[in-house]
């Protein structure tokens, strides 16, 4: 599926009086699955993070270790996985 980011970020303007008001409490999760550090991944990446209000974190998930939850518990007594 193909994504018009400009057509994104013209909306993104529409809606800056709401988007204002949720700025402080936006946080975005950008996962990179591709093996190229600096590919056309990465490139859109920086597009999108160029135009984004609030906080955001990306994570190179194809070199990171991400499990999936096993409902351990231990999150729940200690507040961290």
């Amino acid at each position: 599926m193909l994504v018009d980011f400009k057509s994104i970020i013209w909306y993104t303007k529409l809606l800056s009086k709401d988007i204002e008001k949720l700025e402080k409490y936006m946080k975005t999760l950008i996962l990179n699955g591709s093996p190229k550090k600096n590919g056309n991944t990465a490139a859109l990446i920086n597009l999108l993070t160029e135009n984004l209000t609030g906080v955001y974190m990306i994570t190179n998930a194809f070199e990171s270790n991400i499990s999936p939850c096993i409902d351990c518990g231990y999150c729940r007594k200690n507040g961290v996985c």
